[in-house]
């Protein structure tokens, strides 16, 4: 799932290779994010809520899970 609201970006460079890898991402103004999956099995959880966050998740190898949360305060 993906959903950017407001200039959020997903960097062009980002790429799954691999199986069963699963990208779960909600953006919102002006943030950006990088994300890499080389591998299978691999999940990465992004929450960006507002604010300019910026974001680079890399996962290399096999089941492999990231979850990053980045709040306005």
């Amino acid at each position: 799932m993906l959903e950017q609201t407001d200039g959020a970006t997903l960097d062009p460079t980002s790429r799954q290779t691999g199986d069963d890898n699963d990208i779960d991402m909600t953006q919102g103004a002006d943030d950006y994010a990088t994300i890499i999956q080389e591998g299978n099995l691999n999940t990465a959880i992004l929450s960006q809520d507002g604010g300019a966050h910026t974001a680079d998740i890399q996962q290399w190898g096999n089941s492999n899970t990231a979850t990053v949360t980045q709040q306005q305060q």
